[in-house]
């Protein structure tokens, strides 16, 4: 009987140890790519008005029609604004809503 007790503790202790590698890999990424990302795009400017969409980051309908989640400094603009905003589209980002723009330049939009 002791050595099927030591064979199911080995046995158990292997998920555990592969468990805990994939939880750090993981982790090392999230610490990595959090607030900040790769891009996809180079800079490039997008025209919209500032809503409240956003759940985890600012947001912005452009006039496309996409939603533009933002990170970067607003520079004081609020919901309800028309915005030129300039920046690259992000790969990966914390926002988990529409399309990423890491902001390079935010002004007044035209209307």
């Amino acid at each position: 009987m002791a050595p099927k007790t030591e064979n199911r503790r080995s046995n158990s202790v292997v998920p555990m140890i592969l468990g805990l590698f994939f939880l750090a890999v993981f982790g090392l990424l999230f610490f990595k790519y959090s607030g900040e990302a790769e891009t996809v795009m180079a800079d490039r400017e997008f025209k919209g008005m500032l809503t409240t969409e956003g759940v985890e980051c600012p947001a912005m309908r452009g006039d496309d029609g996409q939603l533009y989640t933002l990170v970067g400094d607003l520079g004081g603009f609020k919901p309800g604004d028309r915005v030129r905003v300039r920046g690259e589209l992000m790969l990966i980002s914390t926002c988990m809503q529409g399309q990423t723009i890491r902001l390079s330049s935010i002004s007044t939009g035209a209307s």
